[in-house]
């Protein structure tokens, strides 16, 4: 039986908060009534008018309250049998507080969460390489096997059958090496590697001592037990946990999931032992002296490899790993209980050691299902909040406000007054309504999906007898039809508005006033209203993750363009915050795709300003020599894809480039036929007379079909000089020659080695539109604002460890290391996943590529 406290009960002394608490509003409401009514009104008992409504408005407020006041999962949730939205902002726990592998330990989680390694791995320590060859950011990875532990009993097999001792190393070790390699530079960050993986050789260290064990306790259990905890103490192995055990033990959810995202288990900094490389007796008599069955003991001594004489201190040798022998330490106890000797089975003391070791390893391997290492999602069910329920269906019959309406023999006066509340009622009644409204959108709201509002409103379908207030009232018929098309046009723009159809009825089947629906939708939010909401919220939800995103487009001028550009900016990067933010210093975005590298920043950098990073251009086909083949110079070879014909005089593809900047800037264009669209621009300095002939379908867009042969032409224009933009980020790291000594002397135009660590450049045009504007500079002179404004941001976003180039090129330059990078990414395995081997010709490529970048950081 439960106790009687513990019986669900209605609690008389619950305090609610004040949008819950009827009583308490209506309270408020009274107070405030008398001290604006004074003398003039003193009823304030149930049946006057005034307390009625007052009444049902506080009725209300409580239920638009509870509304507001559900789960925000229920807020959030879609309806039945669909799927959420994408583009939410709101990320789980496991997303928000974890991150690209940062520190050495985030590594080793990487290692220790591969299934096909974490079955041969026991242990693995990252640290940077040292020695004259190492460069700066180079890493070694030191790795314990699992079958390290069997080695000693193997040894001591093959001595006993005159066999060859065992190698501590397996026999696709060189494979196995690769595989961790491989793993860990999928993961890399800019400007590192991991080169090299060594295999701690085995140990081999016994113990011996006596134990004075104490009562009712069996000796081979003891003995095992202590053989087992002196194997965990010179062999740590990491021990995972899943989402309950941590939260029980009060651990915070970001260090929960701090680090690398696992797919496998949740491992814990906090558990990971540096590697032993210096014992003492002492330390391990200590351990033991903890054991609840041993009540002490004694002459604990420690042997190394093929030594009789015990040590009084033990240095583990240089790239080697301690190694527990068990056997061998069983033959060197002995046991007593209150001073007299014990016997005991060796046989069946390492049968119950060898059950303890497998059950911690099967513990250790056995996976954690994928539920307990995420937080479940929170119950959530789609509640109907948009619909509105009239407050007059609540009031007396005698108002004449309900479906029922006043009575057969009601005077006009009467109608007069019920109607005159009616309408006074819906002033109120409007904005009950569009805060459902608004509320059944909070989702969309909160999204990063491109919307067409920001507020939402809805008509009051459900209020009785509506079509006696708001019929259409007599106005102009030209006002009309214009507010007939805007209202059409609003409606077709915005399919999610929740402010009615032209055919919406109310509550007794009439059809709503068309004037209603339309002002309605008019003043419930017009555009600059829209544009500045949205470019706020979007604002507030970056800033819930730290952004603070100032946004430049030196080719718009409209402050309409300008904030439009700035929200569709900010989507953007919402859309992809998470996956921007977590790479945010790796060198590879997707780190199991087949794909070649796009690193976290030069996602960032696209995010940011809509310029293509250079796999992106080579998704679209848009690489310089593919543009380049859309216009047909006169005088130049013809081709198939061209989409544009230069006409009057041979040109370069550089100079066409500068006549599409001069006629972007000013456009010169002379109408000469519409079908096709063909323009003449006049000669000016340096460039004789040109005529510019679109290829039919090559318009921008559909509806330029109907724009002037100039504005088609324009528009294709401008979407050129679009498409060439571009960047390419070149990590210096994957640059270096498979050979190169940095110990030795440089070559002759060869660069130091300075060049290969923590260093990027990044490479971008200097000959589209928007990075050849110039303004006047605080300090004199003219600058390129929009250069400087990137760089910055780069420079602002760019990893703190990295030292980043800028490289502005011209368009040969460009299209030159166009081909020599996708010749670059192809050979090699760091970045094109060749399973990670590299081609036979990459070093010719990564030969050009640095004799490309030299003259340009030196200039």
């Amino acid at each position: 039986m439960k106790e009687q406290d513990a019986s669900p009960t209605i609690r008389k002394d619950l305090v609610l908060p004040i949008g819950l608490d009827y009583a308490r509003l209506r309270a408020e409401g009274i107070s405030m009534l008398q001290n604006l009514s004074g003398s003039v009104w003193t009823d304030y008992n149930e049946h006057d008018p005034g307390v009625t409504i007052l009444e049902a408005l506080c009725y209300a407020l409580t239920d638009l309250t509870n509304r507001a006041s559900q789960p925000i999962a229920s807020l959030l949730a879609p309806p039945p049998g669909t799927a959420p939205p994408p583009g939410s902002t709101l990320v789980p726990a496991h997303q928000a507080f974890s991150n690209h592998p940062v520190t050495l330990h985030d590594y080793k989680k990487i290692v220790l969460d591969q299934e096909h390694l974490s079955n041969r791995v026991q242990s693995v320590w990252v640290e940077p390489r040292r020695g004259p060859a190492a460069l700066a950011g180079e890493y070694t990875v030191r790795i314990g096997l699992r079958s390290n532990h069997q080695l000693p009993e193997l040894r001591r097999a093959a001595q006993q059958q005159g066999r060859d001792e065992p190698s501590y190393l397996p026999a696709d070790h060189h494979q196995l090496a690769h595989d961790i390699l491989h793993t860990l530079n999928k993961h890399r960050g800019l400007g590192e590697q991991f080169v090299e993986v060594i295999f701690l050789e085995p140990y081999i260290i016994s113990v011996g001592g006596h134990f004075e064990i104490k009562e009712n306790q069996l000796h081979e259990t003891v003995l095992a037990d202590v053989l087992w905890h002196i194997d965990r103490f010179f062999e740590p192995t990491i021990t995972t946990r899943g989402l309950g055990y941590l939260q029980a033990t009060h651990v915070p959810s970001e260090e929960i999931f701090a680090g690398p995202l696992l797919e496998n288990q949740l491992l814990q900094e906090s558990e990971f032992e540096p590697q032993l490389t210096l014992i003492a007796p002492a330390r391990v008599n200590s351990l033991l002296a903890t054991l609840d069955s041993i009540k002490s003991v004694g002459e604990l001594h420690l042997y190394e490899p093929n030594c009789l004489v015990p040590s009084a201190l033990i240095r583990v040798p240089p790239e080697r790993e301690l190694v527990f022998d068990v056997a061998a330490s069983l033959n060197r106890f002995t046991a007593s209980h209150r001073g007299v000797a014990l016997k005991f089975n060796r046989t069946q003391t390492l049968h119950k050691f060898e059950q303890l070791h497998a059950d911690r390893t099967r513990s250790l391997r056995s996976p954690i299902p994928k539920s307990k290492l995420r937080f479940a999602e929170a119950p959530a069910r789609h509640l109907e909040l948009g619909q509105y329920d009239s407050i007059q269906h609540s009031f007396p019959a005698i108002y004449g406000l309900g479906e029922g309406g006043l009575p057969a023999g009601a005077s006009p006066a009467q109608r007069a007054q019920s109607l005159q509340l009616k309408g006074y009622l819906l002033f109120f009644e409007q904005i009950m309504a569009n805060f459902c409204a608004q509320l059944d959108n909070v989702e969309t709201l909160l999204s990063a999906r491109h919307q067409q509002q920001g507020f939402f409103a809805q008509p009051l379908s459900d209020v009785p007898g509506l079509h006696q207030v708001l019929h259409d009232l007599e106005y102009e018929q030209t006002e009309a039809a214009l507010e007939d098309a805007d209202f059409e046009a609003n409606a077709n723009a915005s399919p999610q508005a929740t402010t009615g159809s032209p055919g919406e009825t109310d509550d007794s089947g009439l059809p709503l006033s068309r004037h209603y629906l339309r002002k309605l939708g008019k003043l419930a939010e017009d555009p600059s209203e829209f544009l500045q909401r949205r470019d706020t919220l979007l604002g507030h939800l970056l800033a819930r993750f730290g952004y603070s995103v100032s946004v430049y487009q030196p080719t718009l001028t409209d402050p309409a363009d300008i904030r439009q550009h700035r929200i569709r900016v900010r989507e953007r990067l919402l859309q992809n915050l998470n996956t921007a933010t977590y790479h945010r210093g790796a060198a590879r975005v997707a780190p199991d795709d087949d794909t070649p590298d796009v690193s976290g920043l030069e996602l960032f950098v696209y995010l940011l300003t809509g310029i293509k990073y250079f796999q992106l251009v080579l998704t679209l086909g848009e690489q310089l020599s593919a543009l380049e083949a859309e216009v047909q110079l006169d005088g130049a070879a013809g081709s198939t894809a061209h989409r544009l014909r230069v006409h009057g005089a041979p040109l370069s593809f550089p100079d066409f480039l500068g006549l599409l900047h001069r006629q972007l800037a000013t456009p010169t264009l002379e109408l000469l036929t519409t079908e096709p669209p063909r323009a003449a621009v006049p000669a000016y300095p340096g460039v004789p007379r040109l005529e510019l002939e679109l290829h039919p379908g090559a318009a921008a867009a559909p509806a330029d079909a109907e724009a002037s042969a100039q504005h088609q032409i324009l528009a294709y224009l401008h979407q050129l000089d679009e498409r060439l933009n571009r960047f390419i980020l070149l990590d210096h790291r994957t640059l270096k020659p498979a050979g190169y000594d940095p110990a030795a002397a440089p070559l002759p135009d060869a660069p130091d080695r300075t060049f290969y660590e923590f260093q990027v450049s990044i490479c971008l045009p200097d000959f589209t539109r928007q990075f050849r504007q110039t303004a006047n500079s605080q300090y004199g002179g003219a600058t390129y604002v929009y250069r400087e404004y990137v760089q910055n941001l780069i420079h602002t976003h760019a990893p703190a460890h990295l030292l980043v180039h800028i490289i502005w090129l011209d368009y040969p330059q460009m299209k030159e290391l166009e081909v020599l990078y996708i010749g670059f990414v192809k050979a090699s395995g760091l970045l094109a996943n060749h399973d990670g081997h590299d081609q036979p010709d990459l070093p010719q490529w990564q030969q050009q590529l640095t004799r490309f970048l030299l003259p340009h950081l030196s200039s």
